[in-house]
């Protein structure tokens, strides 16, 4: 998105959709599995947030289209997201590290409400997708770029005081 580096948030090695045929025609589409594999994902944060997070206001704001009663609605009973791996850019630190991210799966999205829009479907898969990449982050002990930083200016801080 506008105002961040990365050239991509998230490429992806493999897409499969299973849909229930049978609701093709009707007011929601159900969609019986979706199983994301291999994802690469660029998560970077700044002064102005993160791209996920600049990502997910947009399409909660309706992904730049005007919403209208007749989209098409959907309802995913089971995602899976596996394989991932993020590249965490924090802008401020000057710190880029690349980290696994552990399997995600959310079941019944949009199943409460008879059904998302697609642009609904997707921030409510960001949210949770985006707390699995800043729980890795943080996991990630010596490779944490939070961790790397404050690792830094405490050896700064000693250099200073001579302790």
């Amino acid at each position: 998105p506008r105002g961040f580096e990365g050239p991509y948030f998230a490429k992806i090695g493999k897409v499969a959709i299973e849909l229930d045929l049978k609701t093709l025609l009707s007011d929601a589409v159900v969609i019986k599995r979706v199983e994301v594999v291999d994802a690469d994902v660029i998560y970077e944060t700044g002064l102005g947030g993160s791209n996920a997070g600049r990502i997910r206001e947009t399409l909660e704001a309706g992904g730049g289209r005007s919403r209208t009663r007749s989209a098409r609605r959907f309802i995913i009973d089971d995602l899976r997201i596996t394989g991932v791996k993020a590249r965490v850019v924090v802008r401020m630190l000057e710190s880029d590290t690349v980290i696994p991210v552990p399997d995600l799966q959310l079941q019944g999205i949009g199943r409460k409400s008879n059904g998302a829009t697609a642009q609904e479907a997707l921030a409510g898969v960001l949210l949770p997708f985006t707390r699995s990449i800043i729980g890795a982050a943080a996991g990630a002990d010596s490779r944490n770029p939070l961790l790397q930083a404050a690792d830094g200016v405490r050896k700064s801080l000693k250099g200073l005081f001579g302790r």
